[in-house]
């Protein structure tokens, strides 16, 4: 079955346009660092609030609330771009160690933030004054070592063949 897939990436007309196009690597790559920038950028904001480093006069629910769209649009354009960047040469990336790091640190982050980290932060009600505890600062601990993970998972990639 992986077989048929890399063979049909391999066969794909407009698969093949990517491949051969000058331009096209190198915009897709573009969408997907402008996704990852956006996305880290919403995590740096949760979390510094988490650590209680900044926004400290916003309720966490708020500041999810005007940050989930946008991280989560974010994720979405970097996935369909990193997707599109995969197929186009899925035998580099699936023999590339690195790039099987960083799909694992991508599940592992998505589980974290969809489960654990969403459920605190939008149980905390708008009335409360906003509070730091050590709870809080692990999870904006956890929330950035799993995301930054993911981009370091990324730029190792490179180095490995």
């Amino acid at each position: 079955m992986i077989a048929k897939f890399i063979l049909w990436c391999y066969s794909a007309p407009l698969l093949e346009w990517f491949r051969n196009s000058n331009y096209a690597i190198p915009v897709l790559q573009s969408f997907h660092l402008l996704g990852i920038t956006a996305v880290l950028g919403a995590v740096c904001i949760m979390s510094i609030r988490l650590l209680g480093i900044g926004f400290l006069k916003l309720p966490l629910s708020t500041l999810w609330r005007e940050l989930s769209g946008w991280f989560l649009g974010a994720l979405i354009l970097t996935i369909a771009a990193g997707v599109v960047i995969a197929i186009i040469d899925p035998t580099r990336y699936l023999a590339n160690i690195a790039f099987r790091i960083k799909m694992a640190c991508l599940a592992a982050a998505i589980l974290f933030h969809f489960t654990i980290f969403r459920y605190v932060v939008r149980r905390a009600p708008d009335t409360e004054l906003p509070r730091t505890t050590v709870g809080h600062a692990a999870l904006g601990c956890a929330e950035l070592l799993l995301w930054f993970s993911v981009g370091w998972g990324g730029r190792l990639i490179a180095f490995f063949q």
